[in-house]
């Protein structure tokens, strides 16, 4: 009987990146960059639909070209090329600058899409791409004398052969330069670009820039924009805006010599306006175009990270056009001119509040959804806020997408029936993920227990009920969590009655347990707090169903409170896990000396160091329990141990076996059924060993392995076999998941490992991959697993594995 295996990618969590021009919202959805992975998510913005793969370095801008094609740039001057049709695939890929590209902007003109790049070489770029044939060619090029952080570009049509393109460049110059360039239809020429003007008024670094979208009339012919970054024109006057660490908003009108506004180029008008705003005109051909200070805004208290235009905005406050800036002081505003006062005013301010500080270094990147009723932003970390506006014309704090914003280091399921998932990451978090069905079922994050200022490597959970957690970091104490009542109620209200575990939520758990969790603005400890007045604020806000937490509560009300640190270890923890039926774990931590590449096992009852076991050289990099409490070591020195507990509570080595591999053994797993465990290694190996049996001695090699073309990051075993085999998943250092198949001959021996499906590529090296401790029969009667992988690009992916069985 032959089995055709089936995967399909069913989550999908990254954080973005902390860059000002990373993210962009159309028609088609919400794109961004999660380290060198590009995530596009629903055009709402709940749910991550795929995720493109083709950069080797951090993603630094994305844009929208139309509806089905998008264009990316990398810290490496790469640009993308992707298109849908109807998946996302990569097109065309170029090293179009020697350094990071910084921003990028998209326009067409002449039925032609263009693409404006900047990099931080101190260049600009303008190229044209045939987005049916995916062709690409580069239009005009110039370097700038300073660095740029952001460009913004604008069209004016002349005619139906010639155009006029405006640049709008800031960066570490305290001024808007303005660079323009003629467009011609008939010989599909770019002439001139160069520098034109300067726009001085800032005090500090131009961290965004941005042009306005609407129709505009020159020559008595109306012409529709479609823009680098948001181009407006106000009957036939553009704006262009500019946010600066100086941490005020700059608007400019820019209008061109057809329509002056009333203003005359000489006469008493033209010097009552320059004794007030200074006037800056650039002359092209026949045309004038005329550049003037409109607005100044001052509402900031720190730093501008980013303007954005809408003409769209459904706020009734809002007047044809809204600004909306974003701030590292903890807001984004929304401004709007205010005709009956004749000043641009706020007219709203959203607002992260308090956190750690890793979430109180506010937003870096803020854009309106492309119907004006939605608000989507992006902070330090990676965290990602949204914001809705409802009926009553409020704007309401809504639940959106989470994840690390960092590498993730670990994956770790519930014990027993997984209902749910625990990560930590180098982003200093530790997460929660869990199933939520709705529409189309799929995971979010309902917990965030930790929120450290270390990197944490490790996770375990502690107890069957999963409501107690040891999380690792690079420090040198263990620290265990408990879950507080918010969390047991959410679990409640999450999971159905007929689970076998239900009764660990019950009313009485959740009595028990603390209401809320204070941690201290300079520390690393979250304190239990069991005043029921002091948290009736906190209940009522986690009292709400149960769907989308928004990242202030996900920040500052799902923390666990800590309830004891293990201390025994004189480095940095590398590894734990748990052994939750007799409420034991093991540690180890790195090893600068021979004595440190000790293992400790920890009776978590008492809080206590057990016992101590020395066996390796070199630091160990995996411990890992069987279903019967084996211990499984493999360490730098290539070598693995099994420890086991006798009857009287004494830990001996049972088999220590050295140079099993040619490298480093990055990790290790057991089959279910404690017959067989595997190693994995940088030498490309995956070998399997055998455990107890009746004719075999334990850790005795089985002679069969399997070579992949590069180091083998993670493995595990499924928590079940199907016909006579095992399936097992291995995370690659190139960042590919894969399946294999391990084929028994009999109880006794091993016929083959038949290599499965690769089931996906993932940004970067896979660190972690972990099955789900329970099988599910699909709707089509098939044996199928759920697969959690994480990696250095920072994202958790969860795979729906359905093994068809072929006659």
């Amino acid at each position: 009987m032959n089995e055709r295996i089936e995967t399909k990618l069913c989550f999908i969590a990254g954080g973005c990146n902390r860059v000002s021009s990373i993210a962009d919202w159309s028609n088609s959805g919400l794109s961004y960059g999660c380290q060198n992975t590009v995530i596009i998510l629903d055009y709402e913005g709940e749910r991550a639909l795929c995720t493109l793969q083709g950069h080797s370095s951090i993603v630094r801008t994305t844009r929208w070209v139309n509806q089905d094609t998008l264009v990316t740039g990398d810290a490496l001057g790469i640009i993308c090329l992707w298109k849908k049709n109807p998946l996302w695939s990569l097109v065309h890929q170029e090293k179009v600058h020697k350094d990071a590209v910084v921003s990028i902007a998209t326009f067409s003109c002449f039925h032609k899409n263009f693409i404006v790049s900047a990099s931080s070489e101190a260049s600009l770029a303008i190229f044209q791409v045939e987005t049916i044939s995916s062709s690409w060619t580069q239009m005009a090029t110039t370097t700038l004398s300073f660095l740029p952080e952001s460009i913004s570009a604008t069209i004016f049509h002349l005619s139906e052969q010639k155009s006029v393109l405006l640049i709008a460049v800031g960066g570490t110059d305290s001024a808007v330069v303005i660079f323009s360039a003629e467009l011609c239809n008939d010989d599909n020429s770019v002439i001139d670009l160069s520098e034109r003007i300067r726009l001085h008024g800032h005090h500090d670094w131009i961290r965004d820039v941005s042009f306005c979208q609407s129709s505009c009339k020159l020559g008595g012919k109306t012409f529709i924009f479609i823009y680098v970054i948001y181009c407006t024109v106000v009957k036939d006057t553009t704006f262009l805006a500019s946010g600066s660490q100086d941490s005020t908003v700059r608007i400019w009108k820019v209008y061109s010599q057809a329509s002056t506004n009333g203003i005359s180029d000489n006469g008493e008008s033209s010097l009552l306006a320059d004794s007030f705003f200074k006037k800056y005109r650039i002359h092209i051909g026949c045309n004038i175009f005329t550049f003037t200070s409109e607005a100044l805004l001052a509402e900031h208290e720190d730093r501008v990270c980013s303007v954005r235009w809408s003409t769209n905005c459904k706020d009734p406050r809002s007047t044809e056009r809204a600004l909306l800036s974003s701030s590292c002081d903890q807001s984004v505003l929304i401004w709007s001119y205010m005709g009956t006062e004749g000043v641009w005013m706020p007219f709203e301010r959203l607002t992260s509040f308090g956190g750690a500080p890793s979430t109180t270094a506010g937003f870096f990147g803020a854009y309106f959804s492309p119907q004006g009723d939605s608000i989507w932003a992006h902070g330090f970390l990676g965290q990602m806020y949204c914001w809705k506006l409802t009926q009553d014309g409020e704007w309401k704090s809504v639940g959106t997408v989470s994840g690390h914003g960092k590498g993730v280091s670990e994956l770790c399921w519930k014990p027993v029936d997984g209902l749910f998932l625990a990560s930590v990451s180098l982003d200093q978090t530790t997460r929660i993920f869990a199933p939520v069905k709705g529409e189309k079922e799929t995971f979010i994050e309902i917990a965030r227990p930790q929120v450290h200022g270390h990197d944490i490597f490790t996770v375990g959970f502690v107890r069957e009920d999963g409501l107690e957690l040891i999380s690792g970091a690079e420090e040198k104490v263990i620290r265990i969590f408990r879950a507080p009542r918010p969390f047991v109620a959410q679990c409640r209200q999450l999971f159905s009655s007929e689970n076998s575990h239900f009764d660990n939520y019950s009313l009485e758990a959740e009595e028990n347990a603390a209401v809320v969790v204070d941690m201290a603005a300079l520390g690393l400890t979250n304190k239990a707090i069991f005043s029921q007045d002091e948290s009736e604020n906190r209940a009522q806000l986690e009292s709400s169903t149960f769907h989308f937490l928004t990242e202030n509560t996900l920040s500052q009300g799902t923390l666990w409170p800590e309830v004891a640190k293990l201390y025994g270890h004189g480095n940095p923890i590398v590894t734990c896990n748990c052994f939750p039926p007799k409420k034991m774990a093991a540690s180890a931590c790195q090893a600068q000396a021979c004595k440190d590449a000790c293992i400790i096992i920890w009776d978590m009852d008492k809080r206590e160091k057990k016992q101590i076991l020395y066996c390796h050289d070199l630091t160990v990099t995996r411990l890992v329990f069987s279903m019967h409490g084996l211990l499984l070591s493999v360490s730098r020195d290539r070598s693995f141990a099994i420890h086991r507990e006798d009857s009287n509570g004494i830990w001996t080595r049972v088999v220590h076996r050295k140079n099993i591999h040619q490298r480093i053994i990055y990790d290790a797993s057991w089959s279910h059924d404690e017959r067989l465990f595997c190693t994995a290694s940088r030498d490309k190996y995956i070998k399997f060993h055998w455990a107890i049996d009746e004719n075999h001695c334990i850790g005795e090699y089985t002679n069969i392995c399997y070579m992949f073309d590069t180091g083998v990051r993670c493995i595990s075993f499924a928590p079940c076999g199907f016909n006579s085999s095992y399936l097992v998943a291995v995370g690659l250092e190139n960042g590919r998941v894969c399946l294999l198949q391990l084929r028994m001959r009999d109880e006794h021996s091993i016929d083959r490992v038949d290599f499965k499906a690769t089931i996906d590529i993932q940004g970067g090296c896979v660190v972690s991959v972990c099955f789900h401790p329970h099988s599910f029969i699909s709707k089509q009667g098939n044996v199928a697993f759920l697969l959690a992988a994480g990696g250095i690009d920072a994202t958790i992916r969860i795979y729906d594995i359905e093994i068809d069985k072929c006659k």
